[in-house]
């Protein structure tokens, strides 16, 4: 992946991920090799062109190693949105999240995911325009 990215230019990088479920409900054999290559992205040193974040169905496994790689500044980043699975229990984001800031996050929602340090967070952000946290 980063290999690729340092071939382009510029160019705004949205990184998207879900389940996939196979019609025997077993998830998608492909499932673990697509993640790797978001988590790579995420810990590459283009990590400032993602501008949006979408992952749905976030296991406990998986989320260790997405808020370790998410612990540092993502200057471009206008979307992100995390819902946890519902067979998971539910994770604390850490501190550390994004480093604490988001100048350019335009939409957050997060689901199954509690967050004590959004009030900091949100001193960061400079157009919020919608804020969606819900648990169910």
């Amino acid at each position: 992946m980063s290999e690729m990215l340092d071939t382009w230019p510029f160019l705004p990088v949205t990184l998207s991920s879900r389940v996939e479920w196979l019609r025997s409900g077993l998830p998608h054999p492909r499932l673990d090799q697509w993640w790797d290559n978001i988590v790579a992205a995420l810990e590459s040193e283009h990590h400032n062109h993602i501008c949006e974040i979408h992952i749905l169905d976030m296991t406990n496994s998986r989320l260790e190693r997405f808020t370790a790689a998410m612990q540092k500044p993502f200057q471009e980043l206008t979307d992100l949105h995390i819902s946890m699975g519902y067979r998971d229990s539910v994770p604390v984001l850490p501190d550390l999240f994004l480093a604490g800031s988001a100048p350019r996050l335009r939409q957050l929602f997060l689901e199954r995911i509690p967050f004590p340090s959004m009030p900091k967070l949100l001193l960061s952000v400079n157009g919020l325009a919608k804020r969606t946290l819900g648990y169910s």
